[in-house]
């Protein structure tokens, strides 16, 4: 597993979380330290008709953020941790998992299903093509 820090602007089928936006695994559990941007209200809300809702992530890589790979060591295992976590809390085999690093802590930005690397193989092209042929060895083997 591999661990940048990057995101993209939206989410596929979202996350359950509490009233005070703790993100809670396909079980039930709260999972502690994982908290959602965004509050229920916000969350539930249908945009109207015809209306459109910006998203103006600062992660965002097609927007000029820039990803950092860490190297072997402490941050770089809780932050594989904290995105292994968030996975298997949803369920899901092959993701990526976008982290960051708000106000001094690792958080999950999103867990995206439908895996799109092209900006970051745009700066890294051997990490994204070793990840690509990992995945396919796990899946076909």
């Amino acid at each position: 597993m591999f661990c940048a820090t990057c995101g993209v602007t939206f989410t596929f089928g979202g996350i359950r979380i509490t009233p005070q936006t703790q993100v809670v695994s396909a079980e039930g559990a709260v999972l502690p330290g994982l908290f959602a941007d965004l509050d229920r209200s916000a969350l539930d809300a249908i945009v109207p008709a015809g209306e459109r809702r910006m998203l103006n992530w600062r992660h965002n890589l097609e927007a000029g953020a820039e990803p950092v790979l860490l190297p072997q060591g402490e941050t770089r295992a809780a932050c594989v941790a904290l995105a292994a976590r968030a996975a298997e809390a949803i369920g899901i085999r092959f993701a990526s998992v976008d982290v960051v690093r708000v106000d001094g802590s690792w958080q999950v930005l999103e867990v995206n299903s439908g895996v799109m690397m092209e900006a970051l193989s745009k700066q890294h092209p051997e990490l994204v093509q070793a990840t690509y042929r990992a995945a396919l060895r796990e899946v076909f083997a």
